[in-house]
């Protein structure tokens, strides 16, 4: 399944070129600059069928300190392809794991590394919430660092509240009408109401059974709640 998910990830590096000393320009210490006025690593998001900035490229700023540290905080969107697995449906839980790369370097050149902010906001959505679990990246055989890419572990559950109130409930619910209408006496009156009640619930019953077949994910397993 694709999932298109909006993201901010802080790229921190340090460019030897753009060091100065405070005391001689004021003892400024930092300055802002455009992003197409410095180098920028070209950070992509592996394994995704789209990836796009959002912010243009003439409104991209960047910090640089006077040690010659960079921060640069991007924003963009990416759809990431992730396995589900619905046999839990509505209940099922699934790891995805986001992956971002720095292509078109060599490992002698960049070492490319993650590190958990100070800040991480995990927005949710109406369907599903999010939870970031850690993340892990690959090494060297001599175990250091390259330019390999680094792996973000989500764990996605599905929010179930819907399906509970609208479908599950209800279901139970006529489905003990059902079985309520057998107990009526066997006189005229109580029979036309147990048929009465029959019709009614089976075709309450028939309307669930077809919301099912169009809203159940299409899989070879049937989901729980199927």
């Amino acid at each position: 399944m694709t999932h298109l998910h909006v993201f901010g990830v802080q790229l921190d590096w340090r460019d030897p070129r753009l060091t100065w000393d405070p005391s001689d320009y004021g003892n400024i210490s930092y300055i802002y600059v455009r992003g197409s006025d410095v180098w920028i690593p070209e950070m992509t998001a592996c394994e995704s069928t789209s990836f796009s900035a959002i912010t243009a490229d003439r409104a991209l700023k960047v910090k640089i300190n006077s040690t010659g540290h960079v921060e640069f905080f991007l924003m963009a969107y990416a759809s990431f392809i992730c396995d589900f697995s619905v046999q839990d449906f509505p209940f099922d839980q699934h790891w995805c794991f986001y992956c971002f790369a720095l292509p078109n370097y060599e490992e002698h050149e960049l070492i490319f590394r993650g590190e958990h902010g100070l800040m991480q906001i995990v927005l949710d959505s109406s369907e599903w919430k999010m939870r970031l679990n850690g993340f892990h990246y690959q090494k060297r055989r001599d175990g250091t660092e390259g330019v390999y890419p680094i792996y973000f572990d989500f764990l996605i559950s599905r929010r179930s509240t819907f399906w509970v109130l609208l479908v599950i409930m209800p279901a139970f619910l006529i489905g003990f009408l059902i079985l309520l209408g057998l107990f009526f006496g066997k006189d005229a009156n109580n029979m036309n109401v147990s048929v009465s009640l029959g019709l009614i619930t089976f075709t309450s019953m028939t309307f669930i059974i077809g919301f099912l077949a169009d809203s159940l994910p299409k899989s070879k397993n049937i989901s729980v709640l199927g």
